[in-house]
């Protein structure tokens, strides 16, 4: 809370990016941001269930409803303080914030975006302490076209080492 600035970008250390930024996306999502127009933009969208029940934004972005789960989530995504600090408690954890707050958040008059394309392709390399073994599933079921669910999430070949370096990972607790 300490930085001067209304607003930050939010990216956990479990995720890793796995394309280019897009730059020209990123600068109008923080335009949206700064001029108050928003109170969240996702680096990459939600699950399917979010991003199949958006509404068209303007001509870049689309707006997630106020209905759907996971209006406060830890994905990578510009976020302002106001908003981060009305769900993030002294005392909880990130886990906490995302999952405590499904319910809450419902319908709270937040205007959250997400790009139509991605601004920062990410992966979720760690869950929940260990390796997110559903990238590897998701790569046999899709014959190794994609980690999740839309052709935007594949893992680079030059990419793949580094993601697999993980696979025997484990968080001390």
């Amino acid at each position: 809370d300490s930085f001067p600035e209304d607003y930050f970008a939010m990216f956990l250390e479990d995720t890793f990016l796995i394309r280019s930024v897009d730059k020209s996306l990123l600068q109008s999502a923080e335009e949206i941001i700064a001029e108050k127009r928003a109170d969240s933009i996702a680096m990459f969208w939600g699950g399917p269930e979010q991003f199949e029940k958006t509404t068209e934004f303007d001509s870049n972005f689309l707006e997630y409803p106020q209905n759907m789960n996971y209006r406060v989530n830890v994905q990578p995504q510009i976020i302002t303080k106001n908003y981060f600090f009305k769900y993030m408690k002294p005392g909880i954890t990130m886990r906490d914030y995302e999952v405590n707050n499904i319910t809450s958040a419902r319908n709270n008059g937040a205007t959250l975006l997400c790009a139509k394309k991605p601004i920062a392709p990410w992966v979720n390399v760690l869950r929940h302490g260990v390796f997110n073994n559903k990238i590897i599933e998701n790569l046999e079921k899709s014959n190794g076209k994609s980690f999740a669910w839309n052709d935007w999430q594949v893992i680079e070949k030059e990419d793949e080492e580094t993601v697999y370096s993980y696979k025997q990972w484990n968080a001390k607790r």
